[in-house]
């Protein structure tokens, strides 16, 4: 109800992100003690640790990813936000058949609508590695089909270049394989922590003009 009374506001930012971090919070691995029959109960060692799993059930992720798939639509601006609680809750999942048929579902509501390429974009981040496995994928984005190395069509209208250029345009180099390898379902914001962790250099920077001493201290 607060989405679609303030729509694209900045505390849906918010309290999706507070949403994400119970949920995250909540599934961490957990330890208990379990008592060992075989061993007598006045040695020290009669106790052993094992290490348990928080897992959301099918049914509540089938719920909850239902609305913070509408969220995502009524709220274009932090889409990826609803989306990255999806991809959480999703991940927790161990029935892949029931992990997929959310995300399929995810992607009908979002991706069959006109102008859905911001979307395809992170929900891609979900599903790239079970894509790779099966060598499928469904996004129609050009740049979602770059990913997957599908080179048929071009990025752009490059009609008005010399052909000698469009052959050389090194479109490989565009996708980074080597932050491929190390993405993950669950998706995470690396472009907005960059980003903070810039803003905080040329601050301190600034600072250092004013206040070397200070500046020092922080930076160590």
């Amino acid at each position: 109800m607060y989405g679609r009374q303030y729509p694209n506001s900045g505390q849906m930012k918010t309290l999706l992100s507070d949403i994400d971090k119970r949920i995250e919070k909540w599934l961490e691995p957990y330890e208990v003690e379990v008592e060992d029959e075989e061993i007598q109960e006045d040695e020290p060692s009669a106790k052993k640790k094992v290490i348990r799993r928080n897992r959301l059930t099918g049914g509540s992720v089938r719920a909850l990813s239902a609305v913070a798939t509408q969220i995502a639509l009524d709220n274009v601006t932090v889409s990826h936000y609803a989306l990255r609680v999806i991809s959480r809750m999703v991940e927790s999942l161990k029935d892949m058949k029931e992990k997929r048929d959310i995300i399929d579902k995810v992607y009908t509501k979002l991706c069959k609508q006109h102008n859905s390429d911001y979307n395809q974009l992170w929900l891609q981040n979900i599903t790239y590695t079970q894509d790779k496995k099966q060598k499928d994928s469904p996004y129609t984005m050009r740049l979602c089909k770059l990913v997957m190395g599908n080179m048929d069509e071009p990025l752009w209208n490059n009609n008005w270049l010399k052909p000698e250029l469009v052959k050389k345009m090194p479109y490989q180099s565009i996708v980074n394989k080597d932050t491929l390898k190390k993405v993950t379902p669950v998706i995470v914001f690396r472009e907005t922590r960059a980003y903070y962790e810039a803003l905080a250099e040329l601050v301190l920077c600034d600072e250092a003009y004013v206040n070397p001493i200070r500046f020092k201290k922080i930076k160590k």
